[in-house]
This record gives C-alpha cells, structure tokens and sequence, in this order.
C-alpha cells in the first residue's frame, strides 16, 4: 500500500491528518465505533497503517537497521527462564485491570492518544449512565412472579405467555397436539418463523372483524343486517336461523329466519346503470332506503357523497340535492318514516315525504341559506368535530320525528391555518408528482387565546312546515341560553358563579356546546361550558310550547332552564361525553316498548369521591341524580344500553386493580349501588371486551379486542345458554400459531421517587425469554400519557410492530400510563391541570428508575418513544433526562406537539386555560390566565438538557391538519440554534403530504421501517440476539428458514450472555460480526461524503 510506504515525516503527518478526517467522520455519524475500547483491530487497514505510524515513529528505521546477532543456543534457558517470569507478572497485573476496566464504564477518548485535533470537530457525545444497583433475579414463573418476586415496587397482575415453539403454540392457542409443527412442515419449515416487518405490512397475522349491525327498525328480536358477499343484496336475519345455518344447531325462533331486503340488481339510476352505493340506511317503517355514493374523506369523521333514495316496493332509486360535479353532501339523516334531513355546502336541506313515483321528484327544501365556507349549519366545523362532537354529525331528530334541532357554526373570526400539499394527500397520487406551485390547505383552526367558533342551537317544527312548506323561517325556532337574572338559577332566579360565567355576553360569544340530546318528543337538552371547560350547565328547552317573539327577530325563540351547574375550578377540567341515555325514548340503545311520557335519563357523571359512575335523574328538571346504580373506587368506561322492559342498565369498565382490561356488566334500573354488577364477560377472564346490543334486549354482540386472537360471540341475555360464534379467526389463529409470539406481562409499578404513586405498565417481552440477569434486554418504553388517555390495554393491534422489536430484535418493550391518565379517579389526573408535561415527566423519570433495577434490563440501553402526545412527552422527558441522573440512552418522537400555543384552542385550553395575562385581553378571568404554566410546558432545549447528551428522532408529516407541522419546525429550530449537530444525536425525517397518522403512500410501513433501522444503529441486537453477517438479527441455537432453501443456517451465539448479574457491559458495544461492522463504518463515511443522514 502506497501509504504504509512512506517513511518521511511530512508523509506521516499528512496520514495522520487524513485519518484523523476520517475518525471524526465516522463519529459525526452517530457509530459507537471508537468508544469500543479504542482497539486497532476495529479499525478500517488504513487507519491501522496511519495510527501505527504516530505511535511507533521508528517502524520504517528499525525496517532497514542491520539484523541482529544469530541466536545463541547456550543462553536459551536462561531467557526461556526470564520470559516466562515476566509473563507470570504481565498476567498479575494485566487481569485484574482488564476486570476492572469490564466492570467500569469506559472512559477511553479514541483521540487521547492524538497531540491535534482539528478544529470545528469533536468527538461524538454519548450518554454518560450510571450503572445500576441490580435486584436479585428470580424465577420466570408464577412461584418467581415472572421474574419480579425480588422486585418490591412491582405488583404482576396478569401474565400471558407467548410461544417459542410449536407446541407451546398448540397449547396456548388450544390447538390438537401437533397440529402447528405439521402444517409448518408442509410448507417446508423446521421451526416458527419469524415475525419481522414484512409480516406485520403484508398481512399475515390480520384477524377479520365482524361486527353485527342490528336492526332496530324490524320489531323482532336479535335481527341484524347484513350484504350478501357474491351478490351485494341487503338481507335481514335473525341470530338464530344464523347459529342454525352455520352449525345445524338449536332452533330457528318463531318468526325468524333470513329474507332479501334489497337486491342489488333493484338498485339502478334512471338510465339502468347500477348505483354502487358504499353505505344503506333504511327508513324507520323500512319502506325506503337511502344510499351513499362515491364516499370522500375530509377530516377524521367527516366525509361527502352523493345522496340516493331508494322505494323497495316500487324498486325506484332516485338521486337528492343538487348536481354538482364533486360530492358536497352530508350528515344524511332520516326523519320520520318519509322525509330525510341532509346538508349540501353546509346548508341544511329536509326532503319531505319524498315519493320516488312522482315526476320530477319534489325539491328538497331549503332550511339555511347562510352556509359558506366559513358557517356550518347542521354539520360540525374541525375544532368541533376533533375535539368535542367525534363525528361531523350536528343534527338530532326528535324521537317522533316532529322537529329537528341542529348546530350552527360561524367561524369568521377563527384565523386561517394553511399548509402546503406537495403532491397528494392520498394514495391515488403516484410518487414523484410534486407540482411548480404547491396548492394550500386552507383551513379554520382556532388556537390559545384566538377566536373560536361562535356555535349556536335552533330547531326545525316539522309538522309546521308540512302545513305551509313555503314559510320556512316561521317554521324555525332559535334555542338560547338564559342570560338575566330572572332566566338563571335554580332557587328564585339567583344566580351562581356558573351563570354569570356563561350567562355574561362575553360568555355566550364564547362558550362551548358538548352534548345534544332528546329526553322526549317535547324536551331537548344540551350541556354549555365556557371556553375553559371548568364550568357548565344542562339547558333544557321545554318545546311542548311556543316559542317567544323576538323583537329583533322574525322567528321564535326559546329560552332554556338551566337545571344543573357543574364547576370545577381551574385546577381541573370537564370533558365532553356522549351517552346519556333518555329512558323514555326508544332507540337502539332503550329498548322502551311502550311510551312513558318519562324525560328520566342516565348520565355518567363524577360523584363526591371523584369517580365517573352512573346517575339516575327522575326528570329532565332535575337538580341531582336521586341515586346512583353504581359507585366504588373505580370508574364506569362507558354508558352501552337500557333495558326499560327488563329493568336492566348494561355498561363497560376496567376491572379493578386490572385497568386495561374492559368487561361488560349489568346492574339493575332500580338500583341504589348496594347491588354488585353482574359481569357478563366473565367466563372470558383474560380478554378485553366491546359490546352491542340488540334493540329489542334479548341478545348482545360481544366483541373480544383482546390480548388474544379477537373473535366475536353472540349471547342470550333471556337465555344465557344461546352461544353463536359469529367470527373465531380460525385463519388467523392458525397464521398466528405459526410465528413466534411475545410474552405479555401486565403489572402496577409504586413509584417510590414520584410520590409513591403507581403506574400501570404492561411488558412486552421476546419469546425466548431469560429472567436470570445472565442476559440484559434493551428496553423501549411506549407512551402517550394524555389527559384522560390509556396507552396501557388489553388490545390486539392490527400492526404488531412492537412484536418485531421483541421477538427479532430481541428488545422488551414497556408501556406506561401515569398520571393524568384516565379511569383511576379525578385525584390521579388532576396532577397536569394547568401544567401539561409535569407529573406526567416525573412519572416516566421514576418508572425508568424502577424498570433499570430489574436483572434482565440493560440499564445502558433504555429507551422511549411516542405519537402526538406520546412524542411531546418523549421531548419533555428527554429534556429533563439530564445531569447526573442520566437514565435515557434515546428518544423518538412522532408528530409531536411543542409549544401548546400551537396547537387547538378547545383542547389545550380544556387543561392549560388561557396564555394570555390580563393586560393581553380583558375578558379573560384572572383565574384562567396561566402564561407562566404554557412558557414551562413548551419544549426547551437549555445547555442543561438531555437534548446534548441523548441520540434523538423526530418525524412529522407535513400534511398533519391535527398537530400541525409548525410544532417540529420550532424543535428543529431550537436543536439547531443551540448547535446540537444533526446525525450526531438528533435526526429528522418529513413525509410528504401526510396527516398525523401518516397514512399516505405506504409512509406508514416507512416510519416504522426507520424508526427499526434507527434503533439497531444505536443499540444493536438485544438479548440472545446477534447481527448475522447478512444484517439479519437472529438468536441462538434454532434453525430458522423453509428446508432446502436457507439450508437450516444456524444462528449466532447468545448475545449479552454474563458471568454475573452485576457484571456491566462495555458502552456501545452492538456485537456485530466483524465484516458487518466494517461495512458499517464504510458505509456510513460514503453516505456522510454524499451528504446523506441517518
């Protein structure tokens, strides 16, 4: 080689200068190269040469000094003698340093050795983490309490275990013995296989998901709808004809069966061509049916369509609203057994008892004529429908159909938020497609401290406009919140703080409508809160009389009662919840079988001890509930259905002391919370529940979320001994069998540092599993930490990526819910009012404090990572992850919010009130001005955070209308203003066009595909996993590949494999193979020549 040749010492100079060049190249990319020990062999053949050269400046002269003397025989064991002594003594004092130097955390600077450094350049910093005080291990069975018996803090409440072979997986998924290893063998695999990120993209392990829709129009029992998979008709059938005609067993119920509905066939325009309808909704009486057409996404919920009205007896299809040449209906709505209530450009339009026979059809009638891009009437604006509504649905219709009430949004005053699409924000733009002149999202987002929308509520008197359809604003009906003294209170017109909140001009302006809801055919209520969310009230509207004359106005108004105040205080907040149930209105969630003329109804509200229960109100008047049916130190998910017939209340919860799991239960109508609710769900015990119920009350869909394989029963709530199995994914049950699958621990964890509050947590671990300590694991940590969120559940998810981290990549990942998380009482979520990124911050710190101590963690690699809140707290959490009590070796962060000033005034407000200070707006109550709580809640990057010292990604769409894109631009802006190099410790990624669940042109499958390179650049393998020399992560002693085709390699040697459990690996070693850790290193110097980033 020409530059081992040279001898003179500029030559040796200029060497040493390039390799010095090429060193800090390579650290500059991140690699942990030189921190390996700084020894030569790990160095590419050039670097060696140039090296040796500055530490042996006399190599090339002793090259061409005389040989020396020939070697003299009689002096032989005098020296052999003398060798051997001095060996004995090298080994004396070489071995105890070599162990000390194993058991230290390395020190060594690759450039010690080095007299100059080239300026602008320094080495690459590495997180500095101490060493942990390890808890002895224990058995990784129940007796050992799976690792954790040793581990005080830590409380297992459920283990469910994965498989590593197929047996395990016969047994776990109650398979006949044998049954997986021979299906395996067929297709010509000696072992499971793998679960790697082409299985998770692909498709292999998705499970279908079947989901009864009943019928509440058809007055039988258990009838649900479905379409017939080969010829698209619409067909009513009841459950048991079902069981009977899947099975052959038990018998058809009287009256039961399966008849068509619709056929598909029926179903054309007036030239022939068949209307291919995306979604049916037939009428009450069924007579008629509606169909949407050529269905497009808006937002998350909202969509637009064309709108087609279908006569199953005269088998007629005619099209509603207005030709235009894209779909701009929505929120189609019937109303009665004739007449449907849509919207078209925000406008909302009623057909009255439309006639498919008459010729032309009669024109819908116009309701609005003030729908712009800016006013919304009938269908919700984003803020309300994101934050508040989840749905774009803004119409309710009476249960007699007599009168419609709807929502009006004005956003005129909201600022405009515009973002650019480069190519495409869907999957139908092929790549590469970026145009001159990007067009703009234009869109009305209110945030901290601007304008929101104004939203008022009217009302539509139906059986007026029947008699005189022309008079259309002497039909309609303007619904307003009490505003005078007289008007306000509960106990002769006194008014409280609430009223004077909500009742003040500025009140009105701004306040908030959350929940919508009939209580009979006469009465309406709805719940107001302030801007804020710490204060609100029930209105109900007495409508069974008529309305005042305004005087500014040409139509009536109603003014409503407020029956009920809620204030919280600024150190808490309400959110909005949508399942009251009116016990007097039959729908698909009463099963009322005659009228009662009752307006009692059921909330879930917080009772006096701070936890979410259901109340009981005698009347729509009421002040308080008069009892509750449920109470205890947990808290009720979800209000399901009320059985009016049977007497019976059905709703989900988390089991208690087991959070994540839901079971559905029953409690009486009647009760006063003396009676223990009876769970349903409860011959499942490990599983995780949705249900539906069948209108009439007789069955109810259960649907398994899991932590298993999902599968869907119908039950008998009459008759408990009917069971159909309506979807048990035996398909994917078996494709399941045939991988590895990872162990699942659930447990509560007492954060000694935090206050000794506990979090749940819920533990991923791979399927060859060592408890012992004589194998470390990386470890991620998963979370979203969200007011009122749970990150910790027991749910199969579709994408399985964390499965890929622990069975490939052999890392344990953990999710953690702490607190101002949900469903633990107000007391635990409380903690982040007015202070988002705080408790939240300190509970991940402690946990980590806890997790590091176990034996199997390796306290050098832990990890965290998030989406949307999960990514702010990551940032939060990394930030603090500084000074002495270093404990985060990375971080990631996807589209993650920065600074709450950015982000939407209805949620941020909702927790952080207000960013402005008196002097900035005078309407704001120096209650709710909290400046100082959004400057701390911001992400900082000060000289002391673990911004410097802890390897970070960041990824964000630029197409995200949720958290906007700006949020990533002010953390870009801070790491680079506080010159943290990129490749370094941070590294950044855009998706083109994007939203926030980057779901445009497989962007989803690459997020995750980096986020796994990324992850095995800075860690490596973990546990008994090692890089094989194709960059494969493979484990020990299995043979993994089909029979003939990989030809049975063997994999690797057991990775991370330990004398001790106190024993400390060096920092940054990855254990890769040699070739593969050169072609690292080169690579990685021809890509930063390139100017490419990792």
């Amino acid at each position: 080689m020409a530059r081992s040749a040279r001898s003179d010492s500029t030559a040796s100079d200029a060497s040493l200068e390039d390799d010095l060049y090429e060193k800090k190249a390579a650290g500059e990319g991140g690699y942990h190269d030189e921190a390996e020990g700084g020894d030569d062999d790990s160095l590419d053949e050039e670097e060696r040469v140039g090296l040796m050269k500055q530490h042996h400046p006399n190599t090339t002269r002793r090259a061409t000094s005389p040989s020396p003397a020939p070697f003299q025989p009689r002096h032989s064991r005098k020296r052999l003698l003398l060798y051997l002594v001095a060996l004995v003594l090298c080994l004396i004092l070489v071995v105890p340093l070599l162990a000390w130097l194993s058991s230290s955390h390395p020190t060594h600077n690759p450039w010690a050795h080095v007299d100059v450094l080239i300026p602008g350049f320094s080495a690459p910093p590495s997180p500095s983490i101490s060493a942990a005080k390890k808890l002895p291990p224990s058995s990784n069975d129940a007796k050992g309490q799976y690792g954790l018996a040793n581990a005080p803090s830590f409380s297992v409440s459920e283990y469910i275990p994965g498989w590593a072979t197929p047996e395990e997986a016969d047994e776990q998924l109650s398979l006949s013995k044998g049954t997986t290893r021979q299906t395996l063998a067929r297709q010509g695999w000696r072992s499971l296989k793998p679960v790697g990120l082409d299985t998770i993209f692909n498709g292999t392990l998705d499970y279908a998901d079947r989901r009864l829709d009943w019928s509440y129009e058809d007055p039988d029992e258990g009838v649900f709808m479905t379409v017939d998979p080969v010829e698209g008709d619409i067909v009513f059938e009841d459950v048991t004809h079902a069981r009977q005609n899947q099975t052959g067993e038990g018998k058809v119920a009287k009256g039961g069966g399966k008849v068509t509905y619709v056929k598909a066939r029926d179903v054309v325009d007036e030239h022939g061509e068949p209307v291919m309808w995306e979604e049916f909704h037939p009428s009450p009486d069924l007579a008629m049916v509606f169909f949407t057409t050529e269905q497009r996404d808006v937002w998350r919920y909202s969509k637009r369509f064309r709108l087609w009205v279908h006569d199953v007896r005269k088998k007629k299809t005619i099209p509603l609203g207005e030709a235009t040449q894209l779909p701009t209906i929505s929120n189609a709505q019937w109303v009665g057994n004739t007449s449907l209530a849509f919207v078209q450009n925000n406008d909302l339009y009623i057909a009255l008892d439309i006639n498919v026979a008459s010729s032309p059809p009669a024109a819908p009638i116009r309701i609005t004529k003030d729908g712009t891009i800016t006013t919304f009437n009938g269908g919700a604006d984003w803020v309300y429908e994101e934050e508040i509504l989840e749905t774009d649905h803004a119409l309710w219709v009476s249960p007699g159909g007599t009168k419609l009430a709807y929502l009006r949004f004005d956003e005129s005053d909201v600022p405009i938020y515009e973002f650019p699409i480069y190519a495409g924000g869907n999957d139908t733009v092929h790549p590469g497609q970026v145009t001159p002149y990007p067009k703009k999202t234009q869109m009305k987002y209110p945030k901290p401290g601007y304008p929101n929308p104004r939203v008022s509520a009217h009302l539509v008197d139906l059986e007026r406009l029947r008699k005189d359809p022309r008079d259309v604003e002497g039909a309609k009906l303007d619904l307003v919140s009490p505003t005078s003294v007289t008007d306000v209170g509960v106990a002769g017109g006194e008014p409280n703080r609430v009223d004077l909140a909500l009742g003040s001009i500025d009140g009105q302006k701004e306040s908030l409508v959350i929940d919508v809801a009939w209580l009979s055919d006469g009465s309406l209520s709805l719940v107001e809160t302030n801007r804020y969310s710490d204060k609100s009230r029930r209105l109900v509207f007495d409508l069974t009389r008529s309305g005042t004359k305004s005087k500014q106005k040409v139509k009536d108004i109603v003014v409503g009662k407020a029956v009920r105040h809620t204030d919280v205080g600024s150190r808490s907040w309400i959110t909005p919840r949508h399942d009251l149930i009116a016990l007097g209105v039959a729908s698909w969630r009463v099963y009322a079988p005659s009228s009662t003329g009752t307006t009692a109804y059921l909330e879930v509200l917080h009772n006096e001890a701070g936890y979410a229960h259901i109340a009981f109100f005698p009347s729509s008047t009421a002040v308080k509930p008069s009892r509750w049916l449920t109470t205890g130190e947990w808290e009720v998910d979800q209000l399901l259905f009320a059985d009016v017939k049977r007497s019976k209340v059905y709703y989900s919860a988390p089991l208690p002391g087991q959070i994540w799991k839901r079971h559905i239960f029953s409690v009486d109508l009647d009760s006063h919370g003396d009676k223990a609710p009876v769970d349903i769900t409860a011959s499942w015990p490990t599983s995780s529940f949705e249900a539906s119920f069948d209108p009439k009350g007789a069955y109810v869909s259960l649907r398994c979320t899991g932590p298993s394989i999902p599968f869907t029963r119908v039950v008998g709530l009459d008759d408990p001994s009917f069971t159909w199995h309506v979807q048990d994914n035996e398909k994917a049950r078996n494709a399941s069998a045939q991988h590895v699958k990872a162990h699942t621990l659930f447990y509560n964890v007492t954060l000694t540092t935090s206050n000794h509050v506990t979090a749940t947590a819920q533990e991923l671990r791979p399927h060859d599993f060592d408890a012992s300590g004589s194998v470390r694991y990386p470890l991620l940590i998963h979370v979203y930490g969200g007011p009122d969120s749970q990150i910790v559940a027991g749910k199969t998810l579709r994408t399985h990526w964390h499965e890929v981290l622990a069975t490939q990549m052999g890392y344990v990942v953990v999710r953690v819910d702490g607190r101002g998380t949900g469903f633990r009482g107000q007391a635990y979520r409380e903690g982040i009012a007015r202070n988002l990124g705080s408790v939240e911050v300190e509970d991940v710190l402690a946990t980590v404090r806890e997790l590091r101590r176990l034996p199997y963690v390796d306290e050098k690699r832990i990890g965290l990572w998030g989406w949307s809140y999960g990514g702010y707290l990551t940032a939060k959490t990394i930030e603090a992850n500084s000074g002495k009590d270093q404990l985060l070796s990375l971080g990631m962060s996807v589209a993650p919010p920065a600074k709450w000033e950015l982000y939407d005034s209805v949620y941020t407000e909702r927790f952080m009130k207000s960013p402005l200070g008196q002097d900035d707006r005078a309407s704001v109550p120096p209650e709710a001005s909290n400046t100082d709580g959004y400057a701390k809640s911001a992400v900082h990057v000060p000289p002391t955070s673990g911004f410097f010292r802890t390897p970070y990604l960041l990824a964000h769409g630029t197409g995200d209308d949720n958290v906007h894109f700006g949020n990533s631009a002010q953390l870009l802006d801070l790491l680079e203003s506080a010159h943290i190099k990129p490749a370094t410790l941070w590294t950044f990624r855009a998706f083109v066009d994007s939203p926030h669940g980057m779901s445009v042109r497989g962007q989803y499958r690459a997020l995750h595909e980096w986020m796994t390179g990324w992850l095995a650049e800075r860690w490596g393998a973990g546990g008994k996993r090692r890089f094989s020399e194709g960059g494969e992560v493979v484990g020990k002693g299995e043979v993994v590949g089909k029979v003939g085709k990989k030809k049975g390699t063997k994999l690797l040697e057991e990775h991370g494999k330990r004398d001790g459990a106190e024993e400390e690996e060096e920092e940054g070693q990855w254990w890769l193979d040699r070739r593969q850790h050169e072609r690292h290193r080169s690579r990685a110097r021809r890509n930063r020549a390139e100017g490419l980033t990792w």
